[in-house]
């Protein structure tokens, strides 16, 4: 599954929702193969990745996300970039 994801996992709040930027488009079970195996974060504030518990992993591997909560605005982002789209408000110097 992982291979199929357009961005990394992310965490994030519901003001992408409140704001409407955000759309439910669906709302459903997990199943067991839509579960990563292995989960991979790059932990800013302690310079490692680290897996969904926070404990350190030797090596990052594929999807990687970050460890921290994002906003809106880093998640539009990451899709631009993951789509080849210049991001929304980009300096165009």
């Amino acid at each position: 599954m992982g291979d199929e994801l357009l961005i990394p996992p992310i965490y994030t709040n519901r003001l992408g929702w409140v704001r409407g930027y955000f759309e439910t488009i669906g709302n459903w079970p997990l199943a067991s193969t839509d579960v990563l195996g292995r989960h991979c974060f790059w932990d800013t504030l302690r310079s490692k990745y680290v897996n969904g518990r926070g404990d350190v992993i030797e090596a990052p591997h594929e999807p990687c996300g970050e460890c921290g909560l994002a906003s809106y605005r880093i998640i539009d982002d990451e899709i631009s970039d993951a789509l080849g789209i210049a991001r929304a408000l980009a300096d165009p110097t």
